[in-house]
């Protein structure tokens, strides 16, 4: 609980500090360049998209699941954290949504610095809870984030916590409403309300 507690606030205090550096600053190419703007929001659309539909597609699998047993099917059979994965993704997705290229690269440095210790904090206790069971699973599916189909394996049927889903689902939200903030933001600062202190590449 603890470790949930402490990823949730640093994540959090992440947030907001990148938040607050865009909510001041602008894209250095948003007069002068619109279409790469423009290609980028769309490719961090794109990312988004893909992050939300893979966390749905995990929690599919995990909901009413997690510690109860060790989940190897379906996204859990192409890596074993398929949830940071997509959160990777989605989370990249969203800082292209600023139409800058520091903010994404700002994310993905800060969620590889952080993350590998909190997946190897939640090894450590799954391997506690299934023993032998998580250390075969680790050699059948050795990469902790690159996904590979070589082991693929797929459930015909899933049986899975419809609250526990629901409150899944309700967290991809945060993937998606950053969007449309950021376009509000990028209207404030063209209309002025909103001043502008510094320019992003």
């Amino acid at each position: 609980m603890n470790i949930l507690r402490n990823r949730f606030i640093t994540t959090w205090l992440f947030c907001a500090l990148l938040a607050g550096y865009y909510f001041f600053g602008t894209a250095r190419w948003q007069s002068q360049f619109p279409v790469l703007e423009e290609t980028l929001f769309f490719f961090g659309v794109i990312l988004v998209a893909i992050g939300v539909i893979g966390r749905a597609w995990c929690f599919s699998y995990i909901a009413g699941n997690k510690d109860e047993r060790l989940i190897q099917e379906g996204p859990y059979s192409i890596c074993r954290n398929p949830l940071y994965l997509f959160s990777l993704i989605g989370a990249v997705g969203i800082g292209f949504g600023t139409e800058t290229f520091v903010v994404p690269g700002i994310i993905a440095v800060a969620f590889m610095a952080y993350y590998p210790f909190t997946i190897r904090r939640e090894e450590v206790k799954l391997k506690e809870i299934f023993g032998a069971e998580y250390e075969d699973y680790t050699e059948k599916v050795p990469r902790r984030l690159i996904p590979s189909l070589r082991n693929y394996i797929e459930l015909e049927t899933l049986q899975i916590s419809p609250k526990a889903f629901r409150r899944g689902v309700f967290d991809l939200v945060f993937f998606i409403l950053p969007l449309g903030l950021f376009e509000i933001v990028e209207i404030s600062h063209v209309m002025g309300r909103i001043p502008i202190y510094f320019q992003l590449f």
